[in-house]
């Protein structure tokens, strides 16, 4: 429905979310359950807009599946990794194609990696600390977006 030029719009659109989550998750480690609110009901209301403009309802279940699957690791875990990290990753796979989603996580998996490694030196972490994710997931859109990868 949206054409190739919107598919930089959703990026932005994603990317803004992303840096507000940041914000709040640099701060807190959470993010507040309005902000995942708001964000499901745009997700939601851009996945009903795709679908009514004819896009395939196949490369939406793709895209989602990211997304479900933190979320099942986090409900596993006993949330060692955040149900809000999966909920938010849902929503990033509302706007965004499979690959985009993947490349994302793939990013911020490696800069979390990156970032993990210099703050277990310089002990700044430890084993068990917990670490905010959305600011890797907002690093990691930025590279899909400007990386010139894709």
């Amino acid at each position: 429905m949206w054409g190739v030029n919107n598919r930089m719009f959703e990026k932005w659109i994603v990317l803004i979310f992303l840096f507000v989550g940041m914000l709040w998750d640099i701060k807190k480690k959470t993010v507040p359950k309005i902000y995942l609110v708001v964000w499901a009901i745009g997700a939601i209301t851009y996945l009903i807009l795709e679908i009514a403009g004819e896009k395939s309802i196949f490369s939406i279940f793709w895209a989602l599946i990211p997304g479900f699957v933190v979320l099942l690791i986090s409900l596993i875990t006993g949330e060692k990794i955040g149900l809000g990290d999966g909920l938010i990753l849902l929503c990033v796979g509302c706007f965004q194609g499979v690959k985009d989603v993947l490349c994302m996580l793939f990013f911020s998996f490696v800069i979390l990696t990156v970032f993990l490694i210099l703050f277990l030196v310089m002990r700044r972490v430890g084993r068990t600390s917990r670490v905010p994710f959305v600011p890797f997931m907002f690093m990691g859109q930025l590279m899909v977006m400007f990386g010139g990868v894709l």
